[in-house]
């Protein structure tokens, strides 16, 4: 009986170190995925306002008033864009937030099937 308990708890850890793998691999990337939106929009963000600003503080005197709607149609996509782009962080935002819980959840598991193995290996020593 303490063999195949052995045999169980063996595969038992194995199990949950291959999960832990496969769930950090997954949380790795979710963080990569998000870490290079995030750096786009935030891109994006700072285009916009040095476009502005330099319209603001060099051209405006120069510019006339239908180049002027022209670079309030150029920012209005531009805003949209930018508001696409938060979208995606956003969902990946929640996405990286979901690894983490798996990552910690399966982290949990390992600390708890070391546990019982190292319980199971105390009551299993002869007195």
């Amino acid at each position: 009986m303490i063999e195949h308990s052995s045999v169980d708890e063996i595969i038992i850890g194995e199990m949950v170190k291959k999960e832990l793998k496969i769930v950090s691999g997954n949380l790795a990337n979710a963080a990569k995925e998000f870490n290079a939106a995030q750096f786009k929009c935030d891109k994006l963000r700072q285009f916009r306002q040095d476009y502005v600003d330099r319209v603001n503080n060099e051209m405006q005197q120069y510019i006339a008033e239908d180049t002027r709607r022209g670079f309030q149609d150029f920012f209005a996509k531009l805003d949209v864009e930018i508001s696409k782009q938060q979208e995606v962080v956003d969902a990946l935002r929640k996405q990286l937030k979901i690894q983490r819980q798996l990552w910690q959840e399966c982290q949990r598991k390992k600390i708890s099937n070391e546990l019982v193995m190292q319980q199971n290996e105390i009551y299993a020593l002869p007195m």
